[in-house]
């Protein structure tokens, strides 16, 4: 009996290793010890960055970082912290030298790259530079810097031959506009149902792009999935104009959440 339990621990063990070594591994960096160059004025609170800008100098600062080995591919998550509405912008250092613009979701609490990266297009000795990027006032915290790290890219992988307003394939992602008029700006509730209206018209444009891109590009889709899909858009900007509210959405075209996931095998 004894042999027996201890025969489905082992094999639990053994079965849980292997999943966690296939799928992807989230990974921690502190700030304070992987900052190499800095010209932010700053101050360490603990391992977190705090920063207080006050002038429109462009200034950086950048972490090195060294990736886990046998991954292939990975993103980049950063928590911050926002005390005034503005943003930094963040670049990572191809082997070549050149400093290449990341795109992703940009809010109040953190940052998330649309796009998993090929480690050894960004490998510098050994090393992945992230280099963030202040050119206006800021005053906030850079928590920590978060990589999740990939044995395989996707599976599936999409390929789009032709243009379409709201596909960019150097970012990874397809995105969509809904939007809604806004009569009173200083109304809160009118406010939120029309941010609600705008948002749902983004989700029905996405899907409409989507099955688009499917049809002209012969991408055979599970239709039953890609409306719960789409729910799953993140939203990426929220812009308050003369005439309304527009919202935009984005998806990923390929990665662990990425369009991908639901072709038909």
């Amino acid at each position: 009996m004894h042999k027996m339990i201890r025969f489905f621990i082992l094999s639990f063990v053994i079965f849980f290793f292997f999943f966690l070594t296939r799928g992807s591994v989230d990974y921690e960096y502190s700030i304070r010890n992987n900052i190499s160059k800095i010209e932010i004025t700053h101050n360490f609170i603990d391992d977190q960055l705090y920063i207080n800008k006050m002038n429109e100098d462009k200034q950086s600062a950048i972490i090195k970082i060294k990736p886990l080995t046998d991954a292939n591919y990975f993103n980049i998550k950063i928590y911050h912290v926002n005390f005034i509405d503005t943003k930094y912008k963040l670049y990572l250092k191809k082997t070549s030298g050149m400093w290449s613009y990341i795109d992703g979701i940009y809010n109040n609490y953190g940052f998330q790259s649309f796009k998993n990266f090929n480690i050894d297009e960004f490998l510098n000795n050994k090393f992945i530079m992230i280099k963030i990027e202040i050119d206006s006032y800021f005053i906030g915290i850079i928590q920590k810097i978060e990589c999740r790290y990939f044995e395989e890219y996707f599976k599936n992988k999409i390929t789009i031959n032709n243009e379409y307003e709201g596909v960019n394939l150097e970012s990874n992602i397809i995105t969509a506009k809904g939007f809604a008029i806004l009569k009173n700006y200083n109304n809160p509730e009118e406010k939120i149902k029309q941010q609600r209206a705008a948002t749902i018209r983004a989700y029905r444009n996405l899907a409409a792009l989507i099955r688009k891109i499917a049809n002209n590009e012969k991408i055979n889709l599970e239709e039953n999935r890609l409306s719960g899909f789409v729910r799953g858009a993140k939203i990426i900007r929220k812009e308050y104009k003369d005439d309304g509210i527009y919202v935009t959405i984005g998806i990923q075209i390929n990665g662990e959440n990425g369009l991908n996931n639901i072709v038909k095998h």
